[in-house]
């Protein structure tokens, strides 16, 4: 996961497991652009490596605090999600996904 948000804002990275119905809180991730204001794996940023539990149905969710309306670190609140990804199954033998929060 890269965080490449337009407006420059650092976000609080959260994954659901949809199965325990459990959130965990992955960290904090400031803007990942380079000097030259590019974003992402061509700009030779470090991905959130986030680990999964085989079978497990996850969510990946992006808070932002700073957005309108938002009054913090809350990934259930629909108004500070930056970015919300469909829910995928972790599989060991598949092949991984990268994400690009803008």
């Amino acid at each position: 996961m890269y965080n490449c948000a337009a407006n420059g804002d650092g976000i609080y990275v959260w994954l659901n497991d949809l199965t325990t119905m459990s959130w965990s809180a992955l960290g904090w991730m400031d803007a990942q652009y380079d000097q030259g204001g590019i974003c992402g794996p061509s700009a030779g940023s470090v991905p959130l490596d986030v680990p999964l539990t085989d079978g497990h149905v996850y969510q990946l969710v992006a808070v932002d605090p700073n957005l309108i309306g938002c009054g913090g670190d809350d990934p259930t609140a629909l108004v500070c999600r930056r970015a919300s990804e469909p829910a995928v199954v972790a599989d060991s033998k598949g092949g991984g996904t990268t994400y690009v929060i803008s």
